[in-house]
C-alpha cells in the first residue's frame, strides 16, 4: 500500500540525436477510421492490410539521489541485492492531433526487471501507424498499478515501423529515486464495499485505490479478486486510508489482460450512485462502508508519457557574430553541467537541439524540446565557437534558464521558457 511519503518523481529518456527533436509536431497515425462510411463503394478495390512490423530494444532503470549541486547517479551496486521496484510497463504509442489523446498500439510488461536492464518486443499494425513513440513506466512502490506520477522513460524520436520487419536499438532508460526508508505509521480508517465488472468477465484481479480530486495517485491502493455471475463479475473490497484525509476519488480498475499491472489500457471505473458518477468521497475519522465502484465507468486517470519544452534562445549580438563554424545547442539535461562538458552529456540528457551554418542568423533561435512529464531538468543553451564538440569552455557563450536552477516539466506544455546567451567575459 503506498504511503503519505511524497514522492519525488525523476525521469529520463534516451538521447535523441536529432537536430529537430523527437515529436515536434503530434501526428494523427493512430487515428481510428474504423467507422469511415464506406457505403457504395467497391470492397474489391479495398486496400489489402499492410501487415506489421516490431520494434524491440532494452528498457532499464537509473537510480537518482538529491546531492549537492543537483541530482547524482546511485550505482546499483551497494544499493540492494536485487531489483526493489515493481513490474515495468513498455508501450507504443501516438498522438491523436485532432484530440490529443493517446493512442496505444502494443504493450509489454517486464514482470521481473534485473537492474542491468531487460529486452522488449512490440509488435504494430501499419494499418494502425507507420511511425510511433515508445515510453516505459516504472511501478515504483511497487503495488501492482501505474499511477500518474511513476517514473517514466521516453524514447527520444520516433520510430519507423517496417513492414515485415524490426527496429531495432529502440533503448529507454527510467530514472528513479531510491525508495524511502522509515515512514509509516499514522491512523487508517477503513473503506468497504462492493466491485462490479459491468462487461464479460475472462479472469484477472483488480485494484480499489484513493486518488486526489485534481486526479492524482493513487495514495491507497487494494486488491480484490472477482467471481463471475451471469452479467460479469463482482467482489468485495475493503482499503485502509489515512484517517482525516478529505475528499478523494474512490476509483477501480480491472486487469482485463492479465498482465499483473494496472495499466491505462485495462478497465477502469469509479464510485457510482444511481449510474452517476459519485466521486468525490469525503474521508473522515471514522470506517466507511456501502461503496459500489462499477466497471467500466468514465475515462481512467491520465498517465501522461511526455510534455513539450519550447522557448526563443536570444543572443543580442547576433547568432551572425559568432565564428564560422560555431554550434549552437539547446538542451533538456538530468544534471547540470561541471566544467568542461561533452556531447555525451547531453546525449545522456532528455533531449537537445543544435543550430549550426546558416540557421546561425538574426537574434532569436526558437528551439522545442520534448522530455517525460513530471520530470526534473535544467535548461541550458551552449555556444561551441570552435566546433570541437567540446561545450562549456571557457571564452564560449552560454545560457542557462532560471539561472541554471532545476525546473519541473510538469504535466502540460510549455511554451515561454526563453532563455538569452551572454558572451563568455
Amino acid at each position: 500500500m503506498r504511503s503519505s511519503f511524497p514522492i519525488f518523481t525523476v525521469l529520463v529518456l534516451a538521447a535523441c540525436t536529432s537536430d529537430v527533436g523527437p515529436d515536434k509536431g503530434d501526428s494523427a497515425e493512430g487515428s481510428d477510421t474504423s467507422g469511415s462510411d464506406t457505403s457504395g463503394s467497391d470492397t474489391d478495390s479495398a486496400a489489402p492490410d499492410r501487415g506489421t512490423g516490431g520494434v524491440s530494444g532494452t528498457v532499464r532503470v537509473q537510480l537518482y539521489e538529491e546531492g549537492e549541486g543537483g541530482l547524482r547517479e546511485v550505482p546499483w551496486e551497494g544499493y540492494t541485492e536485487g531489483f526493489p521496484f515493481g513490474a515495468i510497463y513498455v508501450a507504443a504509442y501516438t498522438v491523436d492531433d485532432i484530440t490529443n489523446a493517446t493512442i496505444h498500439h502494443d504493450e509489454f510488461v517486464v514482470s521481473a526487471p534485473s537492474t542491468a536492464g531487460d529486452a522488449y518486443t512490440l509488435t504494430v499494425d501499419l494499418d494502425d501507424a507507420e511511425t510511433v513513440h515508445v515510453y516505459a513506466a516504472l511501478d515504483w512502490w511497487p503495488d501492482g498499478v501505474l499511477g500518474t506520477s511513476e517514473p517514466i522513460g521516453l524514447h527520444g524520436d520516433p520510430v519507423a515501423v517496417i513492414e515485415g520487419g524490426s527496429t531495432d536499438g529502440v533503448d529507454i532508460v527510467i530514472n528513479a529515486p531510491l525508495l524511502p526508508t522509515g515512514g509509516g505509521g499514522g491512523t487508517y480508517v477503513n473503506l468497504s464495499g462492493n466491485v462490479v465488472i459491468d462487461a464479460p468477465y475472462g479472469g484477472g484481479g483488480g485494484k480499489v485505490m484513493v486518488y486526489d480530486t485534481a486526479g492524482n495517485g493513487p495514495s491507497y491502493v487494494a486488491a480484490f479478486t472477482p467471481t463471475a455471475t451471469a452479467d460479469g463479475a463482482e467482489a468485495p473490497f475493503s482499503l485502509a486510508v489515512g484517517a482525516g484525509l478529505g475528499d478523494a476519488r474512490l476509483i477501480g480498475a480491472w486487469d482485463d489482460d492479465s498482465n499483473g499491472l494496472i495499466d491505462p489500457t485495462d478497465t477502469w471505473g469509479a464510485y457510482v450512485v444511481a449510474g452517476e458518477n459519485a466521486n468525490p468521497i469525503t474521508v473522515g475519522s471514522a470506517d466507511a462502508s456501502g461503496y459500489t465502484v462499477v466497471l467500466p465507468f468514465g475515462l481512467p486517470p491520465t498517465l501522461s508519457p511526455f510534455v513539450r519544452l519550447e522557448g526563443a534562445l536570444q543572443y543580442p549580438d547576433g547568432f551572425s557574430s559568432l565564428p564560422a563554424g560555431s554550434v549552437v545547442y539547446v538542451a533538456a539535461l538530468r544534471t547540470p553541467p561541471a566544467g568542461d562538458d561533452t556531447l555525451e552529456h547531453l546525449e545522456r540528457g532528455y533531449d537537445w537541439q543544435s543550430f549550426s551554418g546558416a540557421a546561425l542568423t538574426g537574434t532569436s533561435l526558437d528551439y522545442l524540446l520534448v522530455a517525460p512529464s513530471s520530470a526534473q531538468t535544467y535548461l541550458w543553451a551552449f555556444g561551441d565557437i570552435d566546433g570541437d564538440g567540446v561545450l562549456n569552455e571557457s571564452g564560449e557563450p552560454l545560457a542557462a534558464y532560471g539561472g541554471g536552477a532545476r525546473i519541473s516539466t510538469g504535466t502540460a506544455n510549455q511554451d515561454d521558457l526563453d532563455m538569452v546567451m551572454v558572451p563568455a567575459p
